[in-house]
């Protein structure tokens, strides 16, 4: 009589543990798992060429970490695809997220449309030590092909470009002009324009402090098509002051000439009978920028 109730407790005790096991087993698996996302949902690629999209693990279960098993992307056939980095083996932690770039290969010979790409994760984790449990989850995204430019067409299109750059592109050059200067007859000034025409150079020999002069300069489009002045860098002695109009950002048409009278003057740091000289420097750029 006595192992018979022995017996009953016995089977009561593993029917309560079970019972138990199957509530805690129902209200781990009744957790909310892992959210997979990625990210854009759908982009174009050329045929030929490698897409980049970012694959995001999160982990909905605040009580459990999980370590992802595996990640795998579907995708079309002749097509291959890379993680960077490799998630698989890490540990979401519980509440947390993962991310990885999905490096995907379209083949040249891939034909222009819309391609269903999916990405699948596992993870495991254990609710209970000694009892894992699996989850998984996936998230679909599109890839918008273009069929590739054949080569011999993308050679033509050059060819058809290079000629037509040829025809419509003009030549932008601009260059200093010397108009006169006015001087006195102590000190005298020499004007050299460098080989490009971008930069003046004035030199004035036999200055003295007080000494004053005007040189007028024109800055002159040679070139073939519409310039606007840029910036002018001054490079100077101490000695010396030197002010000029601002013209930087005016249009000149072709052969189109921009007065710029430059005064010099040269202060108290000036030695008598002495050398001095300044450089004015411009650029030049297309009407357009």
């Amino acid at each position: 009589m006595k192992e018979e109730v022995i017996g009953m407790r016995i089977k009561v005790v593993v029917s309560i543990v079970a019972i138990l096991l199957i509530a805690l087993c129902g209200s781990a698996s009744a957790e909310p798992g892992i959210m997979v996302e990625v990210a854009p949902s759908s982009q174009a690629a050329n045929a030929g060429s490698t897409i980049d999209y970012t694959l995001k693990v999160t982990n909905l279960d605040t009580a459990y970490s999980k370590t992802i098993k595996s990640v795998s992307i579907s995708v079309a056939q002749g097509w291959s695809y890379t993680l960077d980095p490799d998630i698989v083996g890490q540990t979401l932690p519980a509440g947390g997220s993962m991310e990885t770039t999905v490096h995907i290969y379209v083949p040249s010979t891939a034909s222009a449309g819309s391609y269903n790409n999916q990405a699948t994760v596992e993870v495991e984790y254990e609710p209970i030590p000694g009892w894992s449990v699996t989850e998984t989850g996936y998230s679909v995204f599109i890839t918008q092909v273009k069929a590739a430019v054949p080569p011999w067409l993308v050679q033509f299109w050059k060819e058809i470009m290079n000629v037509s750059g040829s025809v419509s592109t003009g030549e932008l050059d601009a260059s200093w002009e010397l108009v006169d200067y006015s001087d006195d007859e102590y000190g005298f000034i020499n004007v050299s324009v460098s080989e490009d025409g971008k930069t003046v150079t004035i030199t004035i020999e036999n200055a003295y402090p007080g000494y004053e002069a005007t040189i007028n300069l024109n800055i002159v489009n040679t070139g073939s098509i519409v310039a606007k002045i840029g910036k002018i860098e001054l490079n100077k002695d101490e000695a010396l002051e030197i002010t000029y109009p601002e013209v930087e950002g005016e249009i000149m048409d072709k052969g189109q000439k921009i007065s710029v009278p430059v005064k010099v003057e040269v202060n108290d740091l000036a030695e008598e009978n002495s050398s001095y000289s300044f450089s004015l420097t411009f650029e030049v750029r297309q009407f357009n920028k």
